[in-house]
Formats: C-alpha cells, structure tokens, sequence
C-alpha cells in the first residue's frame, strides 16, 4: 500500500509539471508454464471482501457477484464517467490509477480525489437514480470491472441489512463533494443534510429504486 502511494504521488507530480514517463524496462525469460496463470479479466471475490463497501456481504454472495461482473481495459486519460449522465452501474478497480473531478460552483473542475486498485466509484447513481455527480478519467493503464444495478440487488435481495451499511459509505462521499465546493466559494453555505439524514435519504431512495425485500 505504501509502495502504490508513493508511486501514485510521484506520477501525480509529474503529470503536473508537463513530464512523462519513460517505458519500463523489463528483463524476459522464456520457460515452459507449469500451471494456469491468473486472469486479469476476473475478479477474486476476496478483492471485494477488502473493499469497505462491500464488508457486511458474506464469501457466497460475493462470489456470486465476482462471477458476475464484466471487465475492460482502459488506456490513460480515459473518460469513464461524465458528470451529468445517467447511470445504471458502479466500477470496482482491479488495476490503475484514476482521478475523479467535481464541478465547483463557478462551472470549473475541481480534482475530488484519486481512485487506486480495490476502490469502486460509480455507486451514487447506480443506488439512488441520480445523474452522475462527477468525472472519471483514468491515470494510468488500467482494469475496471463493472457492476451492474441488477448484481446489487440481487446482492441485497440475499442480504437486505447490506443496504444501510452502503447508505452510509454513499453519503460520505457525499458530503465530501460538498465540502470541497464549500472551499471552492467561500459565498457558498455548509450544506444542511447531515451525514444522518442524508444516509436516510439514500435508503430511503433505494428502497424504492432497487425493491429488494
């Protein structure tokens, strides 16, 4: 984890100042494979047990939903998602680095933070409906796995008490957005909702939009 910080750090940095990296050199050694090599097309189920967001599901559900998702490699500076759009899917990272903007209140693109291996965004739209409230544009060559609106709920049709633990996570990163608009414009209020009330309102919206039992 250290390790991928500081390389994410290092390339940030470097983006910024207008320089490139040069291609890795790699030493290769022919042999004869003795076994089956891993797929990066598929996802480990365990990758998800280690994500946050998925914490409160059980190993049988999350290989279900593992076995589900659909993959796709992506080159650098990759638009994912667009701010505004609909969207019926959230995206888990297998590999790479990516960025994700806000729009401040002056229409300019605020850099909101970035999403490393393990991290899904996308989880917004795909609970609650709503338009997609920020850009994704990858960094770095990279696998994203998709996950589509109909896996979750089959997910909490399995395991409902899995809704509010994702309410949560979602109206933190909620709140996060918001706060750095506040810090964009000094002329623009705290928001109101507090991390409480707007779990509850997230619920409340899935509930109607995936009908899990």
């Amino acid at each position: 984890i250290t390790r991928h910080e500081l390389l994410a750090n290092i390339a940030h940095q470097l983006r910024r100042t207008g320089l490139h990296t040069s291609a890795e050199r790699r030493d290769m050694t022919l042999a004869r494979r003795t076994g089956e090599t891993p797929d990066p097309q598929h996802v480990d189920w365990q990758m998800l047990a280690r994500n946050p967001f998925f914490a409160p599901a059980q190993q049988d559900q999350l290989e279900q939903l593992a076995a589900s998702m659909h993959a796709q490699r992506v080159k650098p500076e990759t638009t994912l998602v667009h701010t505004g759009e609909a969207g019926d899917s959230m995206y888990l990272v297998g590999e790479g680095l990516l960025e994700a903007f806000i729009e401040g209140p002056d229409g300019q693109m605020l850099l909101a933070g970035e999403i490393a291996t393990g991290d899904v965004f996308g989880e917004i739209s795909l609970l609650t409906g709503a338009a997609r409230n920020a850009t994704v544009v990858s960094v770095t060559d990279a696998i994203i796995y998709e996950i589509s609106r109909q896996d979750i709920q089959e997910l909490l049709n399995a395991r409902p008490q899995v809704a509010e633990h994702l309410s949560h996570i979602a109206a933190k990163r909620q709140l996060k957005d918001e706060e750095l608009r506040q810090a964009a414009s000094k002329n623009l209020p705290q928001p109101d909702n507090s991390h409480h009330d707007l779990a509850s309102n997230i619920l409340a919206k899935m509930k109607v939009l995936l009908d899990y039992l």
